[in-house]
């Protein structure tokens, strides 16, 4: 039995030790430890753990192997898979928020002649306003 199991890019070129976190503990029925060092993208050093400190026996170890040989690291968690649309949604509010022309909207509103010209300018605000708020607000 070992109690831990070293990965190398001979096992895998690179891996996201999250998602293969979360597989082998899935694959096991136990938490593991993921620790992964990378140099230019490349794994250069990949250490599993049990969670619970016990020691691998066989089985476990070719289950883990196996694992990581089917190991997809483009595939993100649920949470890196949030991170990353919030990032990205933060993003494009910025975006639009950059490009937004605030001296013609207030002109608009301020010289809006008809009720439907007012609400459309006010939209335009509201949604300018709702972009400042997610470039501000804190995730989560």
């Amino acid at each position: 039995m070992t109690d831990q199991i070293t990965i190398t890019s001979a096992d895998a070129i690179t891996i996201n030790a999250e998602r293969l976190g979360e597989e082998l503990a899935a694959a096991l029925g136990v938490p593991v430890t993921v620790y992964a060092r990378h140099e230019r993208g490349v794994l250069r050093e990949g250490i599993i753990r049990r969670a619970d400190g016990q020691p691998f026996p066989p089985e476990e170890v070719a289950t883990v192997r196996a694992v990581v040989a089917a190991h997809d690291p483009a595939r993100l968690t649920d949470a890196q898979t949030a991170e990353r649309d919030r990032r990205l949604a933060r993003q494009a509010a910025y975006d639009r928020l950059s490009k937004a022309d605030l001296a013609a909207l207030q002109n608009a509103i301020g010289s809006a002649e008809t009720i439907t010209a007012l609400r459309d300018g006010i939209t335009q605000l509201a949604g300018l306003v709702s972009d400042l708020r997610a470039i501000i607000a804190p995730p989560g």
